[in-house]
Parts: C-alpha cells; structure tokens; sequence
C-alpha cells in the first residue's frame, strides 16, 4: 500500500498537525481536533512523540485563548458583539448576544472560564 503525503506528514511532523489543528480549532474555525489528535497518539511512536504532541496542543490552545483575551482587552465589546453576530448566523439563535451581556454582567470573566470547560467536556456549541 502507497503512503500518501497526509500519511507521511503525519509520521514525521504530527506535533505541528496537532498545532495548527488545535489552534485554528481555538480560534473558531469549525475544525474537529480530537480526531487529529486520536489518529497523531495512534500513529506515534512512543512516550516523547506524545509528549510533543500534548505539548503541541496545550501551547496551540493557550496561544489562541490569550489571542482572544488580547482582541477582547483592546476592543472590548466589538469583540463580543462579533461573535455574537457570528453566532447568531451559525446557530440561528437571536438571543446569544442577551444571555452573554446578562452572564458577563453578572459574573464577569469567570462565566467564559466555566464555559469553555463546560462546552468542552459536554460538547455544547
């Protein structure tokens, strides 16, 4: 069987896969990671592979929040009102930007820390 250039991609630069995957991922784009990260662990060669790869995704996801956090710090509500009116196109639901100002207002930046776990570990979008 031909390897294909995923293929050999994956063998030799699985860590930057798994980056770029994950923080394109935090970002917003609607690109799955876990099944990238599943198939880079089962491809990998032992416990430093994993390592990498674990330590791709954790700074991946770490830059993209603090990304966030630095746009959200420098263009406060702009920041938030876009992604509400990128939600309310995705998902169709009008009331996202309310219930987000009601919760920030509420419970200040602990609400979005909560809630990424909570979305994550539930896979709510």
């Amino acid at each position: 069987m031909q390897s294909t250039w995923l293929s050999q991609f994956m063998q030799q630069d699985s860590s930057l896969l798994v980056f770029m995957n994950v923080f394109l991922q935090q970002l917003g784009f609607p690109l799955p990671s876990v099944p990238t990260m599943i198939l880079a662990a089962s491809r990998a060669s032992g416990w430093q592979a994993l390592s990498m790869m674990l330590l791709a995704a954790t700074f991946a996801s770490l830059l993209a929040d603090w990304l966030w956090y630095q746009a959200g710090r420098r263009f406060g509500y702009r920041v938030l009102s876009l992604l509400c009116k990128l939600s309310i196109a995705i998902y169709r639901v009008p009331h996202v930007s309310n219930q987000t100002e009601a919760r920030f207002t509420k419970w200040g930046v602990l609400v979005a820390d909560i809630w990424k776990i909570y979305s994550r570990v539930f896979h709510v979008p």
